[in-house]
């Protein structure tokens, strides 16, 4: 490796993609590639933005396609962020929100690119097991932490958590809990409401918080072995 990188960057296990084979017509799962194309609408949308306009800097904040997709959702602007692609905003989101004193929790089989993130911004972390079904349990997560994050459905197992289990979550850990998926596709509700259930239940867990269980509550958990079918890039090295 050349002298001119950055000592943090030769720590770095590099990302590998799936594959990409260059065949025509093939659906690729691996990579939740839409077979159907993009929208007419879609299509006319950016044809008509593609004009002299493309020249100058666009609107720092993003401000109208936040207002559409807020409407769209049933939320405010404010609650939206948008990035290039949903790598970047979990970068900015790994920097500015998941690094403290206490590590940073989520499931041992994920999507593999939350340590890459940990090991780039020097996040502590703490892989928590998922079952022999390979699914999440919140139980597990009642252990001191900094913060959560907790795709769902989960990747690439596709489990999904119903929302009551997610407000058990929150009152674990009304300040340290970070749910980066619409919880909207877990039960047939707008990702609205369920955001504003899920902002009231962590503002009442503020009022009486008390401090989280220690994971000795859960038996077994802490002397678990690991399965040889997790990816072992999902686990700290």
């Amino acid at each position: 490796m050349s002298r001119f990188w950055s000592p943090i960057v030769r720590s770095l296990t590099p990302y590998v993609a799936g594959e990409q084979p260059a065949v025509p017509d093939l659906v690729k799962l691996n990579t939740n590639e839409n077979p159907y194309g993009p929208s007419p609408r879609a299509l006319a949308a950016i044809r008509e933005a593609a004009t002299d306009t493309l020249r100058l800097y666009p609107e720092p904040t993003a401000l109208r396609l936040r207002q559409a997709i807020a409407a769209s959702h049933g939320i405010g602007a404010d609650q939206v962020f948008v990035g290039n692609g949903s790598d970047e905003v979990l970068a900015h989101a790994f920097a500015a929100l998941l690094k403290h004193g206490a590590p940073l929790l989520f499931p041992d089989v994920t999507y593999s690119f939350y340590p890459t993130w940990c090991h780039l911004y020097g996040i502590d972390y703490r892989d928590v097991p998922v079952d022999d079904g390979l699914r999440v349990r919140i139980a597990d997560f009642r252990q001191p932490c900094g913060a959560i994050i907790l795709p769902n459905p989960n990747a690439p197992t596709g489990g999904a958590l119903p929302l009551d289990e997610i407000e058990i979550l929150l009152r674990d850990h009304p300040d340290q809990t970070w749910t980066p998926t619409a919880i909207s596709k877990v039960l047939d509700r707008s990702a609205g409401a369920i955001n504003n259930e899920m902002r009231a239940v962590a503002a009442s867990s503020r009022a009486g918080c008390t401090a989280p269980k220690a994971a000795s509550s859960n038996p077994g958990t802490a002397n678990r072995t690991p399965r040889s079918h997790r990816d072992s890039s999902t686990r700290r090295r």
